[in-house]
Order: C-alpha cells, then structure tokens, then sequence
C-alpha cells in the first residue's frame, strides 16, 4: 500500500536554490515525487537574526509505514548535503531542513517527532506550499483548514519565486 508523505524543505545558507534541489533529488531516490510546489521566500521565524529562507513542499508516495525510517532516511539526507546541528542555534542558519509534515493519516507525537507537523498551523512558510500542492486532496483538505491557519498568520511574509528546476518524474 502506499502511503502519503508530505515534507517542508527549507534553506537559508546559499547556494539555496542548489541546496533544494539536491534535497530533492535525493529524496526522490528514496520516495515517489508525486507533486512538488514553487519555492518560496520567508522570513525566519524565532531567531530572526539571519538570511531569509527558500522554502519548499513535495508530496510524496512510499511503501514505508514506519514514520520513524522515514525520520532516519531525511536526517540522513540532510546529514550528506552537509548540515551539522549548532545546539546553541536549534533555529539558526539551515543548509538544508526536510520536516516530515504529514505521513497517510498517522497522528504521533514523541521527543523526536510529532506528525502532524506541531507547528505546522502557525507556519505561512509551510501551509502555503502545503496548500499548493495538496490540490483539493480530499483526505486532507478537509481534515486541515488551512486557509484558516493562513490568514491567522498573515503578518508572515510568504513570496512566491519560482520552480526548482529538476527533472521531473511524477506519476499518477
């Protein structure tokens, strides 16, 4: 069977762009690229004392049912693009940050993962690539309001820039 999996990709250490698009690339080695949004500028959030961010989100398929491999398999993305976590800046600089947002219908929250996504609801960065790319998903536009959460942060600057360029491989 296969399963939904919805991932926000973020980066704010140039190449940004080059950054994205190797994260991509990478995870469609290991999931199905079924759909994937513009990228989007984005003010940081919590530590705002460094560069904006490009921001994306990819839909995905996979037969892995496990959240926690799917956890394993975009930390050790973000591990070979280069990313080293500062402790001390838990919200600094990112080369590259791939959150798991939503994964089928699996509702879990643990010190190392929460799915839904805990902030998803208050991050514009996230829920207007989300609601780009869900497309009226059934499923999930009606379990999320998204528009809701949007304009409930709209103080959030969320500027639209342009494609990645990848090769595209989606499937039906």
């Amino acid at each position: 069977m296969k399963n939904d999996l919805f991932l926000s990709l973020g980066s704010n250490i140039e190449p940004k762009i080059d950054n994205l698009t190797n994260a991509i690339n990478l995870l469609n080695k290991e999931f199905q690229l079924k759909r994937l949004s513009y990228v989007y500028q984005t003010e940081p959030q919590d530590d705002i004392d460094q560069a904006y961010f490009y921001n994306i989100c990819a839909f995905y398929q996979t037969e892995i049912e496990d959240p926690f491999l799917i956890l394993q398999k975009t930390q050790q993305i973000e591990k070979e693009l280069g990313r080293v976590k500062d402790i001390s800046r838990p919200k600094g600089p990112r080369l590259v940050d791939i959150d798991i947002i939503l994964f089928g219908n699996i509702e879990i929250s643990t010190e190392i993962l929460s799915i839904p996504h805990k902030s998803m609801k208050k991050r514009n960065f996230v829920l207007i690539p989300l609601l780009e790319i869900l497309n009226n998903h059934p499923i999930y536009i009606k379990e999320y309001d998204l528009r809701r959460f949007i304009k409930e942060n709209d103080a959030q600057i969320v500027k639209k820039i342009s494609e990645l360029k990848i090769e595209r491989h989606f499937t039906n």
